[in-house]
């Protein structure tokens, strides 16, 4: 009798102790799995930060080396200017016209000292076309805006100064370039080893400088900041 009673104390006492410890190894367990999922999830995002910069950096490293040689590309087409080319307005638009199916550029043109400019389609006043042409005619050198509007197309247009050529009864001072941002934006597909990355060049207000659609569902024209609040959710953080 005493017997039994004592077994099933201590039957009793055995699941008094089994039954915390099972409580005690399941919370544990949890504790480890989610500690774990935070660490993976932590790792993760810094992963992902660290090969966005590197991408970041690859992409304006491009950006910044294609726009250096598009600048001495203009500065060559300058200089090869001859006598022939300039005996007419005619004769300067053919030159214009092979220069700019030679350097890949939509549009081309030379700036004379007066404001005005000369293209494939003639001269024209350059004061409501570009941005920057009170800059250029005091002198700056390699200068880029974006959104100006030439042959319809919305392009990003470069400037830069030029050796002084005599045309007429005026002096040609610099030559600018347009290019829209599909042309430009085609070569900065970043291809990795598991995939390819598709980049796009943003100002600080938000709007697109280059667009690019591939597996892109942001419409053209879109404000990605304007996005980034609409949709976005960030972890202690707002923009």
């Amino acid at each position: 009798m005493n017997e039994d009673h004592n077994k099933r104390i201590s039957h009793r006492r055995f699941y008094i102790i089994l039954i915390p410890a099972i409580l005690l190894v399941c919370l544990l367990v949890s504790w480890l799995i989610t500690a774990a999922q935070v660490i993976t999830s932590e790792f993760t995002g810094n992963m992902n930060t660290l090969y966005l910069r590197e991408m970041t950096n690859l992409t304006q490293a491009n950006f910044k080396s294609g726009l250096s040689l598009r600048f001495s590309g203009l500065k060559a087409v300058a200089e090869s200017v001859n006598g022939e080319d300039l005996e007419s307005e005619e004769t300067l638009e053919r030159f214009i016209s092979d220069a700019e199916q030679n350097n890949d550029f939509e549009f081309m043109a030379f700036v004379d000292e007066n404001g005005f400019y000369y293209s494939t389609d003639g001269k024209r006043p350059a004061a409501s076309k570009l941005s920057f042409l009170a800059r250029l005619l005091d002198g700056e050198d390699q200068l880029i805006s974006y959104n100006e509007t030439f042959l319809e197309n919305n392009m990003i247009v470069l400037g830069t100064q030029i050796t002084p050529i005599r045309f007429g009864d005026t002096d040609i001072i610099a030559i600018i370039a347009g290019f829209t941002s599909d042309s430009i934006g085609k070569h900065l597909f970043l291809r990795s080893a598991d995939g390819q990355t598709n980049a796009s060049i943003v100002a600080k207000d938000g709007s697109f400088i280059v667009y690019n659609t591939f597996f892109s569902d942001l419409p053209r024209g879109s404000n990605i900041i304007s996005k980034f609040r609409e949709y976005a959710v960030f972890d202690g953080a707002s923009l």
